[in-house]
């Protein structure tokens, strides 16, 4: 197996507004530079691999920016990269509906064409390589934020020792999985890490990579400079660093203490992971065409209504039965969902194109969805897998918001409450699931 590893910076402008707040952001500042990764493979019959961005998520467009430029520098089929985003929340915004980011067309290009170059110098670089893999449980660092309260509904981020608060109401997922590519004369060239976690540990107005961004510098510290250390998120929509319990609390600085533990756990691993020559290298996709939700008439009404100042907020009405769209006493939020709910229905989207993918290098099985997904899911691919060796990644090859299983939809909480970027149908989860596993049975 041919293998090659390369990094390139992606940092852009002071002045950008950083997304996945109701608020605007600008950048002012870099706490550590942003990247985009790029790990090569071929056995001489098929050339894929991994293109992971620090940024919040890839749309479908740039995913085709960055495999159309990586074809025409290669000849190499582009829609065989699997192109992924780290979720890092002070990174380069990338949306034109997101009403808090002012987003620079010819930035995102710039960026892509970056990532796609890094993918072209790591294929250039490929050479024999031996791969291992490896696999730990990290218990401190990921919590569920949903949580079952009094009130008989899942809330998301219910408080710290809320006395309202119950139990989780969802699982969490400790695995991590540690893939090694060693040169033929034994020299580590890559480690990729996927652990399911939120990044969104800094808020603020600087540029970071998060958490994997020291998780590199520490990996690069302990193994060499030139070693490429690549994050891919596993299924973490609902997950996050802080214990609503009241357990640890990481506080100031708490993306380098995540990432030193992470390290911690991921060279604790590697060092035991024998790399052997791998001759199995496939990659399969389906595009699945999903329905989205639409606004019904009242939460239209309720939108426009809001919008025109006829109401400054919408409670819940037990006589009619419908509750408003909102989530938390936000003012920015309340307005953002009512703008939503009129351009959701004004201008509707009836269904999306929806790319799954799986990669196997070896007895590797890496499952690309395009969402950020629920914990659970992840358990449902395992469960049913016939492979052992599976590495869930999420908001690959695009993002279309939270993907939740069906239950969730009546349980409540911020995740599968309907907006600009929460649409997808109720099933949309379990038709990910089913496709992936699928797609398992061709590779």
């Amino acid at each position: 197996m041919l293998c090659g590893a390369y990094e390139v910076q992606i940092t852009p402008p002071m002045g950008t507004t950083l997304p996945g707040y109701f608020q605007f952001r600008y950048a002012d500042d870099v706490l550590d530079e942003l990247y985009a990764k790029a790990v090569i493979f071929d056995n001489g019959e098929t050339v894929t691999g991994f293109v992971a961005l620090d940024i919040l998520h890839v749309n479908a467009m740039m995913v085709e920016l960055v495999r159309d430029r990586f074809e025409q520098l290669t000849g190499v089929k582009g829609t065989n990269l699997m192109v992924t985003a780290t979720h890092t929340h002070t990174g380069q915004p990338m949306e034109h509906n997101d009403e808090f980011s002012i987003v620079d067309d010819d930035q995102i290009r710039i960026t892509c064409h970056r990532a796609a170059d890094c993918a072209y110098v790591a294929y250039k670089h490929r050479k024999e390589c031996h791969i291992g893999y490896g696999r730990g449980e990290e218990h401190e660092l990921a919590f569920n934020r949903r949580f079952w309260q009094t009130d008989g509904q899942a809330h998301t981020w219910p408080g710290i020792c809320n006395p309202a608060n119950v139990k989780e109401a969802g699982p969490v997922d400790p695995e991590f999985n540690v893939i090694r590519i060693d040169d033929a004369d034994c020299n580590t060239i890559a480690v990729i890490t996927c652990f399911a976690n939120h990044l969104d540990m800094i808020g603020g107005t600087a540029f970071s990579a998060d958490y994997p961004g020291e998780l590199s510098r520490c990996i690069k510290k302990e193994l060499g400079e030139n070693v490429v250390s690549m994050f891919l998120n596993g299924f973490c929509g609902d997950i996050t660093h802080i214990d609503y319990r009241g357990g640890h609390n990481f506080g100031k600085n708490g993306h380098i203490k995540c990432g030193r533990i992470l390290a911690a756990d991921v060279l604790g691993v590697y060092k035991n992971i024998l790399c052997e020559d791998v001759k199995t290298l496939k990659v399969a996709s389906k595009v699945k065409v999903i329905d989205r939700r639409q606004p019904t008439d009242e939460q239209y009404e309720w939108g426009k209504a809001y919008l025109a100042g006829d109401i400054k907020k919408l409670e819940v009405q037990e006589d009619d039965g419908f509750e408003k769209p909102s989530t938390g006493d936000n003012e920015l939020m309340e307005r953002s969902y009512a703008k939503c709910m009129v351009n959701l229905r004004e201008n509707p989207i009836l269904n999306e194109k929806v790319e799954l993918q799986v990669i196997r290098v070896g007895d590797i099985i890496f499952n690309g969805a395009p969402g950020e997904m629920f914990a659970e899911l992840n358990f449902d691919i395992k469960e049913q897998s016939a492979f052992d060796k599976n590495v869930n990644v999420e908001l690959a090859n695009g993002c279309y918001g939270y993907i939740a299983p069906k239950h969730a939809f009546a349980e409540g909480g911020y995740e599968v409450t309907l907006d600009r970027y929460v649409n997808m149908s109720e099933d949309t989860g379990h038709i990910m699931v089913d496709t992936i596993l699928e797609l398992q049975k061709e590779v």
